[in-house]
């Protein structure tokens, strides 16, 4: 999809260390540097911590103000509700960030804890439900109308001007994915997100 060498360069590297988004890890070929940014001082100052609580404080770091926190204030205020997340006081997030994963995990249930301190006011069909993300029926959607629409928007962007994509591989893959041959909903949903924030807020 995307052309060899059509990002390269760094003429964007002063920004982003203007910003406080750059670091050391902006040199590196690694995505994982990234992350070790902001591991590497929580496991100095938190040794020996297990390897739940290193994954609940990426999860603070990374995928919760940048993607669930953000829509779910999207989708409450677009209907005119105000939404609270009462499990993000931060009181309570000191308090089990000190709990052992032995004691969130036992006998291996996930949430554990948080399941019995809750079994007294919610009824077990929704304690122990199977959980329930926010994902749309992408992979459906783009077999129909809004695939079309999708495709004939992706490929009529000003971005395509710009040689970044190569347009003969995004029509396989819609052809593809069209003939269930494979799915390529994420790549095909993302690509036609960022060219329409592109045609918006660019072209």
């Amino acid at each position: 999809m995307v052309r060899p060498g059509a990002f390269a360069g760094d003429h964007d590297r002063a920004d982003l260390i203007e910003t406080g988004l750059g670091g050391d890890w902006i040199d590196s070929a690694e995505s994982a540097a990234v992350v070790d940014a902001f591991m590497d001082p929580f496991d100095a100052g938190h040794p020996g911590a297990d390897d739940l609580t290193r994954m609940i404080h990426k999860e603070f770091r990374v995928r919760l103000p940048e993607l669930l926190l953000a829509r779910v204030d999207k989708i409450t205020m677009s209907t005119s509700v105000e939404g609270r997340v009462p499990f993000l006081d931060h009181r309570l997030v000191e308090f089990t960030m000190d709990i052992p994963q032995a004691w969130k995990l036992k006998g291996g249930e996930p949430k554990y804890l948080l399941k019995q301190a809750m079994k007294d006011l919610l009824p077990d069909d929704i304690l122990y439900r199977k959980k329930m993300g926010f994902g749309a029926p992408m992979e459906q959607w783009l077999l129909g109308d809004f695939g079309r629409q999708a495709e004939s928007t992706i490929l009529g962007s000003a971005m395509m001007e710009r040689d970044y994509f190569d347009p003969a591989v995004i029509t396989s893959m819609f052809r593809e994915h069209r003939e269930a041959k494979r799915n390529n909903s994420l790549y095909l949903w993302t690509l036609f997100n960022l060219v329409a924030w592109h045609d918006h807020w660019i072209a």
